[in-house]
Order: C-alpha cells, then sequence, then structure tokens
C-alpha cells in the first residue's frame, strides 16, 4: 500500500475541527510575498474542487519566507486532511501554480509531497 495513504484512516478520525498545517514551497528563488500569492489562487481552487468555504474563522497565514526560502505555512480548520491530500496529489501541473513542495500535517502525521523534483523535504522543514 502507498506510504501517503497508509496514514489516512489514522488522519480520518481526527476531528475536522483540528488544524491542519499546509507547508508550500515555491518554485521561484525570490522571497517577495508576491510570489507565495500564487498558492492562495490553489487554495481557491481546492475550496472549489471540494467545496470548503475558507475565512478568516477557518483560514490563516501563519509563516511566509521560512528560513530564507520562498515558503508559506497555512492553518485551515474545518477541512479534511484526506481531501487536501488528494487535492494537492492530483495536480497534474504543478509549475501552474509555481509549487515545488508541499507538505501536510495533520494531527501527529504529516505527509510531505515533492511536486519538481529534486526537492529535499528537509530543506523545507520549519
Amino acid at each position: 500500500m502507498n506510504k501517503l495513504f497508509q496514514g489516512f484512516k489514522q488522519v480520518h478520525a481526527h476531528s475536522s475541527s483540528n488544524i491542519i498545517e499546509v507547508v508550500l514551497a515555491s518554485t521561484y528563488n525570490g522571497t517577495d510575498n508576491s510570489e507565495i500569492d500564487i498558492f492562495y489562487d490553489l487554495l481557491h481552487d481546492f475550496e472549489d474542487s471540494y467545496k470548503y468555504h475558507l475565512s478568516r474563522r477557518n483560514f490563516r497565514k501563519l509563516e511566509t519566507n521560512i528560513n530564507g526560502l520562498p515558503m508559506a505555512k497555512f492553518g485551515l480548520k474545518s477541512v479534511n486532511c484526506k481531501d487536501l491530500l488528494e487535492f494537492l496529489k492530483g495536480i497534474r501541473r504543478p509549475r501552474k501554480y509555481h509549487l515545488k513542495y508541499a507538505s501536510v500535517k495533520c494531527g501527529g502525521l504529516s505527509f510531505p509531497l515533492c511536486m519538481v523534483p529534486p526537492c529535499d523535504p528537509q530543506k523545507y522543514k520549519s
């Protein structure tokens, strides 16, 4: 069984009101916030695809330019972790969002996704 999906049963057992942390890293090399703004498009597409409504009550940008890299960390509530992972895994053209790497943390489980190889997940730890 795919290692990514082995933890789904545990993830799905977590309440959807828990905060999910999402780290997204850009293919850009700079640290200008405009480079990270495209991640809002990605999250909007996730909303549309899975019929969620992200607002100030359940969505926060927690951190940007982590370790001097063009990255952003978001916190989401009332979102099913499995839905978010399926959406990210289903992105066929990660360059559309300038997405190099994504990580989803649900409860005690973390799921790193290298979107555009090569990438080193250790480099993107916040």
